[in-house]
């Protein structure tokens, strides 16, 4: 039974990256794009814009598409799947609450900022928040439903397909200004799409007469959701502030350019975590239903497969990016090629993903969220702080060797407690390999 686990698991993992590097493909047809059809400080406020509805998204969102899948493993283990569409509703009025909450401290917070910016960048931001956290929703959500293929298209090449097409579009059209336009576009068009597929997945499950769904003989309540939530959301919230606050702060000291070059340093850096996101998409729902079912030695075989697939893979695309970083960037624009220092820095911290299994996705699906959101707020103040020394003196240099520590940080602590606590080695050594 192992050796089939370890069999699927392999079979699954593959399939999930092909789809995901075709979604890497259409993401870099898309950049490669604006950084040569639009200008310098189009980009870069097409990055500003990008990270403030990170941000965003992460707020309205507080963790709910990462707890489904906690929740809905629960469930299957429970033999109570079903009841996982009365959640999805529940999440859903709650991210509304959440949308207009954040829309009305937006707009009463306008006197205390730029009015530039309040019109075009955070005006945007708000307008599109809701389509783009309903996006990430529900890409969780059909994965949760146990469509990991479907997840999957919608994540990586609907998502990209449509900003591919449409950016096609404006220039072909000669509409540059409508850049960032149809950047909300198209987050409106997949939250739409997404929206009635998980609708028609849902309607396809055994109805139950219950009005709440039950967990361990717990009714799952909009409480409980959130209880359970809030802890994701910060931890997911302190990752992807380490992943804009540079970009923020970089804006306060320099100029749009600067942030066009980073930008893309970072978009090329996503590239060595392909793999580790792609056994986290195979493993997430597995790890909770495993480990609240106490399947532990179903659960070691299949954390230990996904090390060693992670780093097998991984490794080569950090030595193949360090080594033809120059060439890599001139593809974006000759005067991109000035990052190149910053792009291996980066690359060096992204060695501590390749060397460590899915420490955050462990922690979440087995109840310790809790434990990783102490752990990213410790590493967050780390990166902020090393922000703000080190990027008004080196600039994007700065903030790549912030990245680099945090990263590091988080992932090796990670790793350190819970060898500490649950006595397994999320790190690679020569039990994987056996």
């Amino acid at each position: 039974m192992i050796n089939n686990l370890k069999d699927s698991f392999l079979k699954n993992s593959l399939l999930v990256l092909a789809i995901r590097l075709i979604g890497v493909g259409l993401s870099f047809c898309t950049i490669l794009l604006i950084t040569n059809f639009f200008s310098e400080e189009l980009v870069g406020q097409f990055n500003y814009l990008n990270s403030i509805l990170i941000v965003f998204g992460a707020l309205i969102l507080i963790g709910m598409n990462d707890s489904f899948l906690q929740f809905s493993g629960k469930l299957d283990a429970k033999g109570q799947f079903y009841k996982v569409r009365n959640l999805y509703f529940k999440k859903l009025k709650i991210l509304l609450v959440t949308t207009t909450l954040l829309c009305v401290v937006g707009i009463l917070s306008q006197r205390f900022i730029d009015k530039q910016i309040v019109e075009t960048i955070l005006f945007k931001a708000l307008f599109g928040v809701f389509f783009y956290a309903l996006s990430l929703l529900n890409y969780q959500v059909i994965r949760g439903l146990k469509k990991l293929r479907l997840s999957e298209i919608f994540r990586n090449i609907v998502r990209y397909g449509v900003l591919l097409i449409l950016i096609g579009v404006i220039i072909y059209t000669n509409n540059y200004e409508l850049l960032l336009d149809v950047f909300i576009g198209s987050f409106m068009i997949t939250g739409l799409i997404s929206f009635l597929v998980v609708i028609i997945l849902l309607q396809k499950l055994k109805h139950t007469p219950q009005e709440a769904s039950v967990v361990d003989g717990l009714t799952i309540s909009y409480k409980e959701i959130v209880r359970t939530s809030f802890p994701m959301t910060v931890s997911f919230l302190s990752l992807l502030i380490m992943q804009s606050v540079d970009v923020l702060i970089l804006k306060s000291y320099f100029n749009y350019e600067i942030i066009a070059y980073y930008g893309v340093v970072i978009k090329i850096s996503t590239l060595t975590g392909i793999v580790l996101l792609s056994t986290n998409a195979m493993i997430a729902p597995h790890i909770s239903e495993l480990y609240f079912s106490n399947q532990f030695e179903k659960l070691h075989t299949l954390i230990n497969k996904s090390i060693k697939i992670n780093f097998i893979l991984t490794v080569p695309i950090i030595l193949f990016l360090v080594c033809f970083s120059e060439f890599i960037l001139s593809f974006f624009g000759e005067n991109y090629i000035i990052a190149k220092h910053t792009l291996i820095i980066v690359l060096v911290g992204q060695i501590a993903n390749a060397m460590s299994g899915s420490v955050g996705i462990y922690l979440n699906m087995t109840g310790r969220q809790k434990v990783f959101q102490k752990i990213l707020l410790v590493a967050l103040v780390l990166n902020v702080i090393l922000n703000l020394i080190l990027i008004p003196k080196y600039d994007m240099i700065g903030a790549a060797i912030s990245t680099a520590i945090s990263l590091v940080f988080w992932n090796f602590y990670s790793v350190y407690y819970i060898y500490k606590n649950d006595n397994i080695v999320m790190f690679i050594n020569k039990n994987v390999f056996k």
